[in-house]
C-alpha cells in the first residue's frame, strides 16, 4: 500500500469511486506513517505501510481495506456494493477464502468521510490510524512472544478462523457426538485434533489449536491426549469450553474458560447449554 503501485487492478468499483477512495486511503496511510514516526516504530510494524495485495470494499456505510504484505508486484481488487452492509469479520473471511489473504490487516472507514475534504476528515482519519497502529503493534508483540517461547511444535499460523472450534475428544467414552451436534447447530465449524501418535500428529494438534477461535475439551476419563491439547490451548490464551461429568473437580476458576457439567441421561440439556455458549461467542466476535 505504501507506494500505491499495485500492478494489477480489478473488481467491480466504478472508476469515479476509485479515485476518491484511493485519495482517502493515501491520506490514511500518511496518518499511519506520521503516528509510527512519532512513536519511533519501524515502518514494517504497521503493515499498511508496506507493499501489499489489497481488497477494497465500498458498501452502504463503510469503506474496508484488507491487505497482506507482498514484496513483489501486488494486486488491488476494488468492489462496490452500495446495497449491502459488510462486517469486518465477513471482509476478513472473504479476503482469506476467496483471495488467499490468510494474515491480512483490516481497516474500516466510515463512508461519509469520502464526501469530506482532507481538512474536514483529518481528525477522524488520525483516530482510525491510531487504532490501526495500536492493533498492529499488539500483533507484533504477540509474534515476539511466540519467538521467545520457541515452541517445539514449530512456528504457529498467524490467522485465526473465527468460526472454527477445535475439539479435544477422548479415545473412548465421553459425549463426542453431543459436542459435534452442538457445534454444528450453533453455526460454527468443528475439527477434531485426533489422537496423538507421533510428532506429526502433535504438530497437527498445535496448528489446529492456533487456527481455532475456541477449544472444546471433553474431560470425561481425563484422556492424556485431551489434557495435552488443553495445556497448549491455555498456554496460547485460547477461549476454552470444558465438558465434564457432573460432580467432577477438574480445572475450576480459570480465565477465559467456561465449564459445562453433564449428567448421564441428560445429554439434551448439555447440548442446549453448549449451543448457548457458542452462540454468545459468535455474537461477541461479530460485534468486535
Amino acid at each position: 500500500m505504501s507506494d500505491g503501485s499495485a500492478v494489477t487492478r480489478g473488481g467491480t468499483m466504478p472508476e469515479e469511486y476509485q479515485e476518491p477512495v484511493d485519495k482517502l486511503l493515501s491520506e490514511f496511510v500518511e496518518a499511519v506513517a506520521s503516528i509510527s514516526d512519532q512513536r519511533h516504530l519501524q515502518r514494517g510494524i504497521a503493515r499498511s505501510l508496506l507493499p501489499s495485495d489489497l481488497i477494497v470494499i465500498l458498501d452502504k456505510k463503510s469503506l474496508f481495506m484488507a491487505g497482506q504484505f507482498n514484496s513483489k508486484s501486488g494486486t488491488a481488487m476494488y468492489f462496490y456494493t452500495p446495497g449491502s452492509e459488510w462486517t469486518a469479520v465477513k471482509v476478513a473471511s472473504n479476503a482469506e477464502w476467496e483471495f488467499g489473504l490468510r494474515d491480512c490487516y483490516l481497516v474500516e472507514i466510515p463512508r461519509p468521510l469520502l464526501e469530506e475534504s482532507p481538512e474536514q476528515r483529518k481528525d477522524d482519519l488520525e483516530k482510525i490510524a491510531e487504532k490501526h497502529v495500536d492493533s498492529e503493534f499488539k500483533r507484533f508483540l504477540e509474534l515476539l512472544s511466540f519467538l521467545r517461547t520457541r515452541p517445539i511444535f514449530g512456528p504457529p499460523p498467524t490467522a485465526v478462523d473465527d468460526r472454527l472450534a477445535c475439539l479435544l475428544l477422548p479415545k473412548t467414552g465421553g459425549v463426542s457426538q453431543i459436542i459435534l451436534e452442538a457445534v454444528d447447530e450453533s453455526g460454527m465449524n468443528s475439527q477434531s485434533a485426533g489422537n496423538l501418535k507421533d510428532k506429526a500428529s502433535v504438530r497437527e494438534m498445535w496448528m489446529l489449536i492456533n487456527e481455532s477461535r475456541v477449544v472444546i475439551a471433553d474431560l470425561t476419563g481425563a484422556d492424556p491426549g485431551v489434557m495435552y491439547g488443553l495445556g497448549i490451548a491455555h498456554t496460547l490464551g485460547k477461549d476454552t469450553v470444558l465438558v465434564s461429568p457432573k460432580g467432577s473437580e477438574d480445572l475450576f476458576d480459570l480465565p477465559r474458560t467456561t465449564r459445562v457439567e453433564y449428567a448421564h441421561g441428560a445429554e439434551a440439556k448439555l447440548k442446549d447449554g453448549l449451543i448457548k455458549i457458542l452462540l454468545s461467542m459468535i455474537q461477541l466476535i461479530a460485534a468486535a
